[in-house]
């Protein structure tokens, strides 16, 4: 990875507090492979969780933008119909 997608990457982390830390924790886990087992079950259910979280903040991005493109289209509809309406 480059400089800067890392740098992307952890400005993009310091903005969501709980995602960092939840990355930090199994980063803690990755790196100490003799660790504890509750450890990684925990930072193994966090990845699920992080995850999941990733799914439905796509999905919900994915919803924003259909709902955005459809206004903008009902914007443009009425703005045609109005100025037709000026001529007739």
């Amino acid at each position: 990875m480059n400089s800067t997608k890392e740098l992307l990457l952890i400005e993009r982390l310091k903005r969501h507090p709980k995602l960092f830390n939840r990355m930090e924790a199994l980063l803690d886990v990755v790196e100490n492979v003799t660790g504890d087992c509750t450890k990684a079950d925990a930072a193994e259910s966090d990845k699920f969780l992080i995850l999941a979280l990733a799914q439905q903040h796509t999905r919900i991005n994915k919803s924003l933008h259909h709902i955005c493109k459809q206004r903008k289209e009902l914007l443009r509809r009425r703005a045609v119909n109005l100025l037709n309406s000026q001529y007739l």
